[in-house]
């Protein structure tokens, strides 16, 4: 399985998604291990998405975590 150093960042993981795709169309991943680094990928922006939403609602402040550049 191939593991991503993360920063935290959405943007980051989205990247490592897309990279997982196109490797296992070109045949250099399995596609069960491109599936289970996607199954991963998700849960890791799920659980971002829960955490800025925590952060969200105690402080008031905005989200910190964005899809944006």
């Amino acid at each position: 399985m191939y593991r991503h150093q993360c920063t935290g960042e959405l943007r980051g993981l989205v990247v490592y998604g897309l990279e997982l795709i196109a490797r296992a169309r070109l045949g250099e991943v399995k596609l069960n291990e491109a599936l289970d680094g996607l199954w991963e990928v998700l849960i890791n922006i799920d659980y971002a998405l829960q955490q800025a939403e925590k952060v969200h609602k105690n402080t008031g402040r905005n989200c910190p975590v964005t899809l944006e550049n």
